[in-house]
């Protein structure tokens, strides 16, 4: 057999050795998702929001807060939000899809246009501690929320 023919059917033959093994790896990753196993994947009771404002550079503490609902975080990076906050008279209610991702050492969580990037305070298998701070763009008060939350599922 001539050698270049050797040559020719040995390049040939790793070819679909490696077209085959490629073709293989790429089907068992689509057939086996990857499972996210962030602690923060499950069901969440909103247990406890509190707030501290800052005005004109004074803390000012011991704010109510009323909250009440649940947050899901889905492997997939998807969740769900249904809870509501009462702060300062004004009501606001989270109910819907979002998204969510982690960014070092915050959770960054995308709701119809709004992206709001929680500081982690405390990341457990059964307490998740976020905060949040809301500053107005026309003004140097800013209001410094934690929100605990405690695992339903």
């Amino acid at each position: 057999m001539n050698i270049r023919i050797m040559k020719n059917s040995k390049l040939f033959l790793l070819t679909i050795v490696a077209i085959t093994l490629f073709n293989s790896a790429c089907k068992k990753d689509s057939e086996n998702p990857v499972v996210n196993d962030d602690r923060i994947v499950g069901e969440w009771q909103v247990d406890n929001v509190s707030a501290t404002a800052y005005v004109d550079g004074f803390k000012v503490e011991g704010i109510e807060v009323l909250s009440d609902g649940t947050l899901e975080f889905k492997n997939d990076y998807e969740g769900y939000a249904d809870f509501s906050l009462e702060f300062l008279g004004d009501q606001s209610i989270a109910r819907g899809p979002f998204t969510w991702e982690r960014d070092g050492f915050e959770l960054v969580v995308k709701m119809a246009d709004e992206v709001i990037r929680y500081a982690v305070i405390d990341d457990e298998d059964n307490l998740q501690r976020l905060q949040y701070t809301y500053k107005e763009d026309d003004s140097n008060d800013e209001v410094e929320f934690t929100f605990e939350l405690k695992r339903s599922r």
